[in-house]
């Protein structure tokens, strides 16, 4: 019987300009090279932060992944909506993210998942109750943690906590490592090795092993280190042809796998590549200063003061139809006994806007004071605020931090709308229709790529980045770039990314299309990253400033 093999692509970017560069360097040949071979079942995985931005810059990427969805071709997993790390999580806070992220992929895709992607694969035990409930049966756990469970062979398994239970699947860092090396350098053999050695042990019909990886290893790494990724579609392209020609392994779409047997309390674990990224400088998102994921999690002064600022915002979002001020939503004192449609909706977005910052929360590398990302969730009281106004809107004027940003804002309702300025200049920040239920103006999840400043009113200063090169057509075909083929010594740029056993045996000088990415002069980003009406003044010279810059007060 062939080896059962479970391919899973992670897409996952936050909401903002690199999510179009992830896009053009990767998804969108990836997926092309996927499509192209209709008979292989893939397994998909893209977050909520990475659809939101998609739709600004792409939405080409999310019918190619809708049609081979509605094809059978890719089963879609879910997952908590900004990848923050469940088991570094407060388990509400887990499970507004796992319910939005299936509300979004509904929405999309028409698809309720049943697979569970744990984003950076830390676990411990009482998480099955966290993903069953979220309505998960199946999910993906790395080989190391089911091994100190006692588990010999990698075939699914039943895990129970509790009353609930869930099937996992065995996630093979080995089969990892050399699916990568192939792919980025087209050496394909100690991986068929590898797969051969484990088809050859007893049981191997029953075995079933995944390759679950970042999907920006199909492009994006290699084009950050400067090197072509139209190489790695095309040597993904030729070990696709190379499994479909053999019968020996068979690809499955995780949601049908079924336990061999019942596996006890599995011990508490952290992914592999923390752990190591941790320990060696040169890896990508290493932190010095602790011995493990763990240690981190513990001691990490950026986790622990967010840890507090969620928590704030957590109790904002659970007080009912509290005002969060001590101003009652109604003039009387009374608030209505059911939220209006207009409240539910500004408290759902209150939820998303909680959710939203949280992304990768808990993983190594990632994040901090002054990051968007995880600054801006003083924006969820903003809408919590809306929707206690939206109860019973009534012409008023007041003043107050309404965004939570430490900066008093102005705020004006005539009874349907309520728009926000800032204290200074009076410039518009956001417009809500009270009584729809609609935002017309204002970008709560923008995430600029500048540092976040508390207590101030000005526009984010937007950092200028250099101008670099991005594939404008997406096939996998090298016959173009043929003078860009060279070779270079092991463990070339992509050596980081790789364990220094995969380069035993093989020859000192590896098979590389390097391209200039960088070019040069510099670019700003995207004004849009900084939220809706983020108006500039033009002098009679032609020069741009903010309204609240220097140069623009003259």
């Amino acid at each position: 019987m062939p080896l059962q093999l479970a391919l899973v692509f992670h897409f996952n970017q936050h909401t903002n300009e690199y999510a179009d560069v992830a896009d053009r360097a990767c998804y969108r040949g990836l997926l092309n090279v996927l499509r192209a071979h209709p008979k292989l079942k893939f397994n998909i995985h893209i977050s909520g932060t990475l659809l939101r931005a998609l739709n600004w810059f792409d939405p080409e990427t999310i019918n190619l992944i809708r049609a081979g969805v509605a094809e059978g071709q890719f089963e879609l997993l879910g997952s908590t909506y900004a990848q923050n790390v469940p088991y570094a999580c407060d388990d509400w806070d887990n499970a507004q993210q796992i319910a939005l992220h299936r509300e979004v992929l509904e929405q999309v895709f028409g698809v309720k998942p049943t697979v569970f992607w744990n984003s950076e694969r830390s676990w411990r035990q009482s998480l099955v109750n966290v993903f069953a409930g979220g309505g998960y049966t199946h999910t993906l756990v790395e080989d190391h943690i089911l091994q100190a469970a006692g588990l010999t062979d990698p075939v699914p398994v039943s895990t129970t906590y509790n009353d609930q239970s869930l099937i996992t699947i065995y996630d093979d860092n080995v089969l990892r490592e050399r699916f990568n090396y192939a792919v980025w350098f087209g050496r394909r053999k100690q991986l068929f090795d590898y797969l051969k050695s484990i088809a050859r042990r007893r049981g191997s019909k029953e075995f079933l092993l995944a390759y679950a990886e970042d999907a920006e290893a199909m492009g994006l790494w290699n084009w950050e280190q400067g090197y072509l990724p139209q190489a790695a579609w095309a040597n993904l392209d030729a070990l696709l042809r190379e499994f479909e020609q053999s019968r020996a392994f068979v690809f499955r779409h995780l949601a049908s796998a079924q336990p061999r047997q019942t596996l006890g309390p599995l011990p508490d674990g952290a992914a592999q590549w923390m752990n190591a990224a941790l320990l060696d400088p040169k890896a990508p998102y290493h932190e010095a200063g602790y011995r493990d994921w763990f240690d981190f999690l513990h001691r990490s002064p950026k986790l622990n003061y967010f840890r507090r600022l969620y928590s704030v915002m957590r109790s904002y979002l659970n007080r009912g139809d509290e005002s969060p001020s001590g101003e009652s939503a109604d003039p009387a004192g009374v608030a209505p006994a059911q939220p209006t449609p207009a409240a539910r909706q500004f408290h759902r977005q209150a939820v998303e806007t909680f959710c939203h910052h949280q992304y990768e929360f808990g993983c190594i590398g990632v994040g901090g004071r002054q990051y968007w990302g995880w600054e801006n969730v003083r924006a969820t009281y903003l809408f919590v605020r809306v929707a206690h106004v939206a109860q019973n809107p009534y012409p008023r004027h007041w003043i107050e931090d309404i965004n939570g940003d430490g900066s008093d804002e102005q705020v004006l309702c005539d009874g349907r709308y309520l728009v926000v300025l800032t204290a200074h200049g009076g410039r518009l920040l956001y417009w809500f229709d009270l009584i729809e239920g609609r935002q017309l103006a204002g970008n709560p999840l923008a995430v600029p790529p500048t540092p976040y400043v508390s207590g101030a009113t000005e526009q984010p200063r937007l950092i200028p980045a250099p101008k670099t090169w991005l594939p404008e057509t997406f096939e996998a075909d090298l016959r173009p770039w043929r003078s860009l083929r060279t070779k270079e010594k092991t463990p070339t740029r992509l050596g980081h990314r790789l364990p220094g056993w995969i380069f035993e045996r093989e020859p000192r000088e590896l098979t590389v299309y390097r391209k200039r990415t960088r070019r040069s002069g510099q670019r700003l980003p995207l004004r849009a990253q900084v939220g809706a009406l983020n108006d500039v003044i033009v002098d009679d010279r032609g020069e741009e400033y903010a309204p609240d810059h220097p140069g623009g007060r003259s």
